[in-house]
């Protein structure tokens, strides 16, 4: 019956984990952000997927 306790502690450092991810992410995504909308019309597909992730993040 104790395992209720450990489950919630590891979301709980999941929830930090994923936290932290997003945020060394972040200077990445705003570079991302700034060569998806100034990048050449020629690349479409890569431009909508990396907006998509960028989406994704905010």
């Amino acid at each position: 019956m104790g395992s209720n306790g450990d489950e919630s502690n590891m979301k709980a450092k999941e929830d930090v984990n994923r936290i932290q991810v997003i945020q060394n992410l972040t200077p990445w995504l705003r570079l991302i952000k700034s060569w998806v909308f100034f990048s050449p019309p020629s690349t479409p597909r890569c431009s909508v997927f990396l907006h998509d992730i960028y989406v994704l993040f905010h």
